[in-house]
């Protein structure tokens, strides 16, 4: 009876993503607005750029817009119209790659507007904006500033660090999420029940403070779950009712679909869930243990194996070592640097000590990654996904080693799967500015890569060849062939080469005809 109730379970969870899935799939429609050259709003988000100033603006729908100038004093709340061309976002036009038309889709974003012309049409706002405004005031004067500006209003814009964090597979330290709302709200029952014993009243008080705080990081997915997470399991032990916490956090889950069935391509949103679920799922594994580390390492473990399928929908590597270097940086990041964070933007006077602890957390993060073992994972199909998903959740329920020797061994063959093509392979790339070939031999017997293109504006190794690599599997480029040598080209071929492991490079091949003679040299070194 229990095993029926346990698949008749499963079976509804699976059934409820197909149908979101569909949702998506017949739903992508983009209505335009009664006039295209003309939209009103309120700002909730801006970022000054150099030659550039994003708005997210809030109207009749949520709307990006670009304006190429940044003299403008814009603050949060205000009311201005925006003159220009409403356009749809553009999607990925290299398979595997960013989609930036589904990321604006995760946001319930469904345009971008290029103006022309802004004109404030009221400069007053609400209560809200006024005191989001003076902490961004107050973080600006920050030498922290870029990581007030993260823990506080959720906006990473750590820059090469961001990398570094991801590529150690300690990013989640850096997005605000449960991890820092269970710190928060902690140290805000402490301080509520000193002043005042009745548990309903703070939980009241420490609610309207959540609210406040997703309007603060602009509804971010992760504290959105978080925060809804908390509200939800307080509110049960209030009312006394036996519902799971499992059921609760797919309330929320299917909750947040409803309102945006888009979410399922925010990646924050994805990783929070799946590891929030396994966390809650499997807590008597962690709860084994007394030791503080120890139960960081599995609680880190645990999440690691439920992210890797996740990992393959976008990020396609991960770092071996990431379990073992969260033992190292949770504690630093939640007991230090955290809650640092946050009563420096209290006490400007901590601004130095501040500084200093986060000097030694970066050059932390930078011998660690030197020290990094990076495994490259091709990207998978929705179906491959789910059946890693559901072969991990087997894996456990009654864990044990002969599992995990399986689920290594289909990791395994997932890592080599560039090992299993069959035929030659060429793919054409687009990089906006030049040419970019790449031909992939059968059993992974080598990789070419034909010219880089080049282009100023652009990181092109960077954000299209390298994830583009990573995304089928590919851990080396055998031969870079490079058929000119103007500036850019030359800039970006040594833009990949320091990023990317290429054995060998053949430059300045002369005429269309040697070139030609050159590649069939090199291909001539391979046995098909």
């Amino acid at each position: 009876m229990k095993k029926s109730k346990i698949i008749l379970r499963y079976s509804f969870y699976l059934i409820s993503i197909i149908y979101v899935l569909l949702i998506i799939n017949n739903n992508i429609t983009f209505k335009k607005y009664h006039q295209e050259n003309k939209i009103e709003g309120i700002i909730t988000y801006y970022q000054v750029n150099d030659d550039y100033v994003l708005i997210h603006l809030k109207g009749k729908e949520k709307v990006i817009v670009y304006y190429k100038n940044n003299d403008l004093k814009l603050e949060l709340g205000m009311n201005i119209e925006v003159f220009g061309e409403l356009n749809e976002p553009s999607k990925n036009t290299n398979f595997n790659l960013f989609n930036y038309q589904n990321y604006l889709l995760s946001k319930k974003i469904y345009h971008t507007f290029y103006a022309e012309k802004i004109k404030v049409k009221n400069k007053s706002v609400n209560i809200f904006y006024k005191v989001k405004n003076l902490i961004i005031k107050r973080i600006n004067k920050s030498k922290n500033k870029n990581y007030l500006e993260l823990f506080v209003l959720g906006n990473n814009n750590l820059d090469e660090m961001k990398s570094i964090y991801q590529s150690l597979g300690i990013s989640h330290l850096f997005a605000i999420s449960g991890m820092h709302i269970t710190l928060l709200t902690s140290v805000l029952y402490k301080l509520l029940n000193k002043l005042n014993k009745n548990k309903k009243t703070n939980f009241i008080i420490i609610s309207l403070f959540l609210l406040f705080y997703m309007f603060l990081t602009n509804y971010t997915a992760s504290v959105l779950r978080a925060s809804f997470l908390f509200i939800l399991i307080n509110l049960k032990k209030i009312l006394k009712t036996k519902i799971d916490n499992i059921h609760i956090l797919l309330i929320i889950f299917f909750g947040l679909l409803d309102y945006n069935p888009y979410y399922l391509y925010d990646l924050g949103f994805l990783f929070s869930f799946c590891i929030s679920y396994a966390l809650i799922k499997y807590n008597y594994l962690i709860n084994k243990y007394h030791n503080y580390f120890i139960k960081v390492f599995v609680t880190s473990l645990i999440s690691f194996t439920f992210s890797l399928p996740i990992i393959m929908l976008n990020i396609n590597s991960f770092n071996l070592l990431s379990p073992l270097i969260n033992c190292l940086f949770v504690p630093f990041v939640s007991l230090i640097v955290f809650p640092l964070s946050l009563i420096n933007l209290f006490l400007p006077f901590l601004d130095n000590i501040l500084l200093v602890v986060i000097n030694i957390l970066e050059e932390i993060a930078k011998i660690c990654f030197i020290f990094k073992i990076e495994i490259v994972l091709a990207s998978a199909s929705v179906l491959v996904i789910i059946l890693y998903y559901l072969y991990i959740t087997y894996m456990f329920y009654k864990i044990n080693l002969k599992k995990i020797i399986v689920f290594m061994i289909i990791l395994l063959i997932h890592i080599n799967i560039h090992y299993f093509i069959f035929y030659p392979k060429v793919t054409f790339l687009d990089i906006g500015q030049g040419d970019s070939s790449l031909i992939e031999l059968p059993h992974n017997k080598g990789n070419i890569l034909i010219d880089t293109g080049g282009n100023y504006d652009r990181d092109i190794a960077n954000t299209i060849l390298i994830p583009y690599f990573k995304s089928v599997g590919i851990k080396k480029i055998d031969y870079l062939i490079l058929s000119h040598g103007d500036y850019d080209h030359m800039g970006e071929a040594i833009n990949l080469v320091n990023n990317f492991k290429v054995e060998k490079v053949i430059f300045n091949c002369g005429e269309y005809n040697d070139l030609e003679k050159e590649l069939i040299k090199v291909l001539d070194k391979f046995v098909y």
